[in-house]
C-alpha cells in the first residue's frame, strides 16, 4: 500500500528559494524512455525509407509503446504541493545525503502511516 502513495506523491511541486521543485519521477527513468523513443522513431525512419515494411510496423508500434508507458506514467501520478519549508527540506536532504526523493518521502510516509495504524487499533 506504500507504494501505491508513493507513486501519487512523487507528483509533488512546490516553489523553493524561486526556483520550482519538481519531483516527477526520476530523471534517469525520464531520460531513459526519452531515449528509447528517439531510437525507435529513428529505427521507424530508416525501416521506412528502406521500405522495410515489417521492421516499419514493429518500430511504429514500438514508439508507440513508449508513448503510452510515458502517458501512463503522467495521468497516473496526483500532484499535490508541498510546503515551501518542506520543499527546501527535501531538498537539502536529498542534496545531504545523495538519497533520491522517492526513497525520503517513502522513509516519511512509512513511518507516518505506521503511527496512524498504532493509533487506530489502540
Amino acid at each position: 500500500m506504500s507504494s501505491v502513495l508513493i507513486r501519487r506523491v512523487i507528483g509533488a511541486a512546490s516553489t523553493v528559494d524561486g526556483r520550482k521543485a519538481s519531483i516527477v519521477g526520476s530523471l534517469s527513468d525520464n531520460v531513459s524512455l526519452s531515449i528509447a523513443a528517439v531510437l525507435a522513431l529513428v529505427g521507424a525512419l530508416d525501416a521506412f525509407v528502406g521500405g522495410e515494411w515489417d521492421l516499419f510496423v514493429l518500430f511504429v508500434a514500438l514508439t508507440a509503446l513508449l508513448g503510452g508507458v510515458w502517458l501512463r506514467r503522467r495521468i497516473d501520478r496526483v500532484s499535490t504541493t508541498l510546503r515551501p519549508d518542506l520543499a527546501k527540506w527535501l531538498l537539502d536532504q536529498s542534496r545531504a545525503t545523495g538519497e533520491r526523493f522517492e526513497d525520503i518521502i517513502d522513509r516519511g510516509l512509512t513511518a507516518y502511516r505506521s503511527g496512524m495504524v498504532d493509533q487506530d487499533e489502540s
